[in-house]
């Protein structure tokens, strides 16, 4: 049996480039979202929630960004996530006992001091990046398949 594909190939040839820009742009949107719940999974909870709150994603057809940001002048999310500069704080040139820091004292996310009740992953939206950089090929590939089933 032949089949001959030029007049599928004529049909659908003006509308595959827009198909898999399509394609391309809804996997960056799942994984957007797929990636949005899983920093908010590992990211610490608070009174407030505020870290949680704060992380969000924007997706163009071409690019993915999730982002965290928290409300203050304390970048309270860059110390969770233990970014350049941010990995500790201290030491601290005197004691204060409402949150039980000693003279001399570095805190470092997720470890010191060891009395206070950790909760999240130190470095969250790193976790998030590497779970991301390893699964958006597959959604992808996984989406672009479907493309040829139609």
């Amino acid at each position: 049996m032949t089949m001959d594909a030029k007049d599928l190939i004529k049909g659908i040839g003006i509308k595959a480039p827009q198909l898999v820009k399509t394609e391309i742009h809804k996997t960056l949107r799942q994984q957007g979202e797929s990636g949005k719940r899983y920093a908010k999974m590992l990211a610490p909870v608070g009174k407030t929630k505020a870290l949680r709150r704060g992380i969000y994603y924007t997706a163009t057809p071409t690019n993915l960004q999730i982002n965290s940001t928290v409300p203050g002048s304390f970048p309270y999310n860059k110390w969770v996530n233990q970014d350049p500069g941010f990995v500790s704080l201290g030491p601290y040139r005197r004691a204060n006992v409402r949150f039980g820091i000693r003279p001399g004292q570095t805190l470092v996310y997720g470890q010191l001091p060891t009395h206070w009740r950790w909760t999240g992953t130190p470095g969250y939206m790193n976790h998030t990046y590497w779970r991301l950089k390893k699964n958006f090929p597959l959604a992808l590939k996984r989406n672009l398949k479907k493309l040829g089933e139609l």
